[in-house]
Formats: structure tokens, C-alpha cells, sequence
């Protein structure tokens, strides 16, 4: 309560004054302290809704450098990973290469194996017909040489006595 200057007090006040006063001022007192009381209530509200909203901003902002971080891990993967696609492209190329390669020598073994076996069976035929003409061969040598001795026998009159032609000793 403020006290006026005492030029202006005319009159001492009397009690009933004070009371209604005092009760004016109690009522103004609770009124302001309600008015404080529910302005407090609102700032611990808005505080409460402010620090929620701070603490959902850093969720937010720590969600989002979390996402930054994945995303850049799987640019990082994804590199990784195509990295290793085209290392496992060229070593397939590489085995596909050494695989036709390796067909190739097979059908070019197989071609030869082939040619070898024709070559065989046409030697065999060969020797068979050489065979033949050996045969024949001898058996024309025999029959020359029992010509030749049957000549020799009718020329000679002692002809056990005379030593055997070349052509015969060469065969005996």
C-alpha cells in the first residue's frame, strides 16, 4: 500500500475505509495472483510445447543426419557393388573367353582325332594292298627263279655240280 503525503491527508482514515480498502486490495491481490498464477500456467505450457517442439526438431535434425550418413553408406555400398559386379563381369568374360578357347582346342583335337583315324584306316588299307602286291610280288620272284633254275637246269648238263644262281641264294 502506498501512503499519500501528508498535504494530502485531510482526514485520518477510519476503520471501515481500511477494511474496504484492505478487501478492494485482497481482491486485487488474488485477481493478479489468479491473472500471474494462470499466466504462469500458460508459460509452462508454452514451454513445455517449446521444448517438445525443440526436442522433436533435434529428433528430426538427428534423424536427418542419420539419413544423411545411410544414404551416403549406400552411395558408398552401391559403389562397392558395382565395383564387384565389374570385377565378376570381367572374370566371366575371361572364363567364357577361356572356356571358348578351350572348345575350340577341343573341336580342333576332335577334328584332328578324326583325320588321324581316317589316316589309319586309309594306312591299313594301304598296308593291306602293299601286303597284296608283296604277295604277289614273292610269288612272281618265285615263279621267275623256278624259271630261271628251270632254264639253268636245261643249259647245264651237271648241274648239281654248278653253284646256284644270285637270285636263288639271295632267296635261301
Amino acid at each position: 500500500m502506498a501512503v499519500a503525503p501528508a498535504a494530502l491527508q485531510t482526514a485520518p482514515p477510519t476503520q471501515t475505509t481500511n477494511t474496504s480498502t484492505h478487501a478492494a486490495f485482497e481482491a486485487q491481490l488474488q485477481e493478479a495472483q489468479a491473472l500471474l498464477k494462470s499466466a504462469e500456467d500458460r508459460a509452462a505450457v508454452e514451454l513445455g510445447t517449446r521444448l517438445r517442439i525443440e526436442d522433436q526438431a533435434a529428433k528430426q535434425r538427428e534423424a536427418a543426419k542419420t539419413a544423411v550418413e545411410q544414404r551416403e553408406a549406400a552411395k558408398t555400398e552401391i559403389k562397392q557393388l558395382k565395383a564387384l559386379l565389374k570385377s565378376a563381369e570381367d572374370r566371366a568374360a575371361v572364363e567364357l573367353g577361356t572356356r571358348l578357347r578351350i572348345e575350340d582346342q577341343a573341336a580342333k583335337q576332335r577334328e584332328a582325332a578324326k583325320t588321324a583315324v581316317e589316316q589309319r584306316e586309309a594306312a591299313k588299307t594301304e598296308i593291306k594292298q602293299l601286303k597284296k602286291m608283296l604277295e604277289s610280288a614273292k610269288y612272281a620272284d618265285v615263279n621267275a627263279i623256278k624259271k630261271k633254275v628251270r632254264e639253268w637246269h636245261a643249259n647245264s648238263k651237271a648241274w648239281w655240280l654248278e653253284p646256284l644262281p644270285e637270285e636263288v641264294r639271295k632267296q635261301h
